[in-house]
């Protein structure tokens, strides 16, 4: 693989800021389109069965679930790919791509059609999963591993800003027009064409393992990637932590957020947009502080703070009101918008030092890959997340009891990670200096793991 590190200052880098704005882009394009079907999910009856409180919440969660299939099934798949060609190429034509999708959305919206909307949100779900490990896992290829922490930090900052615009102007959309949202596709149809353009600022990094083979294990962990995880210390715990916060996020972000907006408090969907733009508005304040604080550090007690505090806001978001368990919540509107700022901050300081743990840990050759799993276990978690949120509704409704306890359905998640999980601490000037050998690759074309091994022991 041809180097690609650049002697200029991170903020200086043409092809940071080209990442910068591909990813803010593209994430601004899923949010508004996932956040105007959600919110056409909240106000529609159910797709399957009656129109009844305890089944109030199966669109929002089928439409969740359908977002998070894809992720499933192709990030692995995904993470082989950015290993095998050029991660720069793989974006490039997953940009292309988007353009198509977003055409596909402006169909499904003329007909108003919720099944075949949540059908393209699941279609969406799967152009994200291909996009993320070429994406993420080209970081640590064009940039120093002393300045990952702020790399992803700002990238984190970025594509929350993107969320916030994304779900403030969904909600404004679909007041605006309502019942003719096929308009709206023509703002993603030119942001997705932005993107396309910008990806080219990247810079060429090269093949990370042109000889790699592909197997059944591909499409989701290979054995060399399974190697490499279960040997090197932390990689494992940080994946699952990684998958129950994506989890707990799944399910309150934003469908619990909305609930709580439309259903609990009865606002109109551009101040449930609002509302739920708030979180974003904290994450981005969190990743910066995260990047900054971190500066040539994975610190594991930034990361113990932000689930602590995390889990503080989300039990306070379902606190009951005067009248009871059977009444209002205890936070109005703007009470919750400055608690959902909370919970985005503690959310920003939890991810920003695990992403950049795995992104420093992984062997060069399996960049690609271990983002296609860190990939894969996220978006397990925010399948079941779906399932979660509608089982969770149901058992509620039984009870007679609102959807703003899913937020103490989501806290309660959190307490095993509270109780077992031990972040790590990593210096990654001294990683970066002092590499740990790269593991046996025996997924490699022609080559056994000990003809591998043997290589590397000669050279």
């Amino acid at each position: 693989m041809t180097t690609a590190l650049s002697n200029q200052p991170l903020l200086k880098d043409r092809a940071f800021w080209g990442l910068n704005a591909t990813q803010f882009l593209g994430a601004f394009n899923d949010n508004l389109f996932k956040e105007l079907v959600l919110l056409i999910c909240v106000a529609a009856p159910p797709i399957f069965g009656p129109n009844t409180p305890d089944n109030k919440g199966l669109n929002q969660g089928l439409a969740t679930v359908a977002f998070s299939v894809p992720f499933i099934f192709l990030s692995g798949f995904a993470g082989f790919l950015s290993d095998r060609f050029s991660k720069r190429t793989i974006a490039f034509w997953c940009k292309i791509a988007e353009i198509g999708l977003v055409l596909t959305g402006l169909v499904g919206f003329y007909l108003g059609s919720l099944p075949l909307l949540i059908l393209i949100l699941g279609l969406m779900g799967a152009h994200s999963a291909m996009f993320g490990p070429p994406k993420y896992g080209i970081l640590p290829e064009l940039f120093h591993k002393s300045e990952l922490p702020k790399a992803n930090g700002l990238l984190l900052m970025t594509t929350f800003l993107a969320i916030i615009f994304g779900l403030a102007l969904a909600g404004f959309l679909a007041d605006l027009f309502h019942g003719r949202l096929w308009i709206a596709s023509i703002a993603c149809l030119l942001v997705a064409i932005t993107g396309t353009i910008t990806v080219l600022l990247l810079r060429e990094p090269g093949v990370a393992d042109p000889h790699l083979k592909f197997t059944l294990g591909s499409m989701f962990i290979s054995r060399s990637t399974w190697q490499l995880i279960t040997s090197k210390k932390g990689l494992l715990p940080v994946l699952i932590a990684s998958s129950v916060f994506w989890m707990v996020a799944g399910m309150v972000y934003p469908n619990s957020i909305n609930a709580l907006g439309k259903t609990i408090h009865g606002l109109s969907d551009t101040q449930t947009g609002l509302m739920a733009a708030t979180t974003g508005l904290g994450i981005a304040v969190g990743c910066v502080f995260a990047g900054i604080w971190c500066r040539d550090k994975v610190r594991g007690r930034l990361v113990t703070v932000g689930l602590v505090g995390l889990t503080g806001c989300l039990i306070l978001l379902g606190m009951p009101g005067a009248e009871g368990f059977k009444g209002k919540p205890w936070l109005s509107p703007i009470g919750a918008s400055i608690a959902l700022v909370g919970v985005g901050l503690f959310a920003g300081m939890y991810s920003v030092p695990l992403q950049t743990f795995l992104q420093a840990m992984a062997s060069d050759g399996q960049k690609g890959r271990i983002i296609g799993v860190m990939n894969l276990v996220n978006w397990i978690g925010i399948a079941l997340a779906g399932v979660i949120y509608i089982v969770s509704v149901k058992i509620l409704g039984s009870f007679g009891l609102s959807e703003q306890f899913t937020f103490w359905v989501g806290a309660g998640l959190l307490v095993p990670l509270l109780i077992f999980f031990r972040p790590p601490t990593v210096n990654l000037s001294d990683l970066e200096k002092h590499p740990e050998p790269d593991l046996p690759l025996p997924d490699r074309l022609g080559e056994s793991a000990t003809q591998v091994a043997t290589v590397g022991e000669t050279a």
